[in-house]
């Protein structure tokens, strides 16, 4: 009986630690947020080939599996309003560019009330429900994430 209790307990513990919670952000935090998110993919190293030129690979971070999956959610959570974003950009850009489609750089009116009515779109609060993430789990030591991507991960990161 008392190991039932204790295997229930430590689920209990373990699935409240991955559960999302709701965090109100502007659009251009969530922006920011889902490509920091993307990021973990992981690092471009240079790594030579001998006489052959250098080769560009891709090596992953050193994270948890349950790190990446927390990431992996998020991202997944973020996806329905950063493509709600992007649609509204789209329709933005056709309704101010007309029949083109398209705003020319050198057209400065077009620009300016398309950069406009886009920071009002930016601006706009929203809530989605995310899972937090450990400072410490990112790893910092064996990870280098430049001080830009740690910064947009502000609104998931507890110390």
């Amino acid at each position: 009986m008392k190991t039932t209790r204790l295997i229930v307990t430590v689920l209990l513990i373990s699935a409240s630690a991955l559960c999302a919670e709701p965090i109100k952000l502007k659009v251009s935090d969530l922006l920011a947020l889902q490509q920091g998110l993307a990021a973990f993919d992981g690092q471009q190293k240079v790594v030579p080939q001998g006489d052959a030129p250098a080769k560009v690979v891709l090596v992953p971070y050193e994270l948890s599996g349950k790190t990446r999956w927390i990431i992996a959610q998020n991202l997944a959570a973020l996806q329905p309003q950063v493509k709600a974003a992007d649609d509204a950009r789209n329709a933005l850009v056709k309704q101010i560019g007309g029949e083109a489609g398209t705003i020319a750089a050198v057209d400065s009116a077009k620009v300016s009330k398309f950069t406009a009515a886009y920071n009002e779109i930016l601006a706009q609060p929203l809530t989605v429900e995310l899972t937090k993430v450990k400072l410490e789990d990112l790893k910092l030591d064996a990870n280098p994430l430049p001080p830009t991507l740690l910064s947009s991960l502000n609104p998931i990161i507890t110390p």
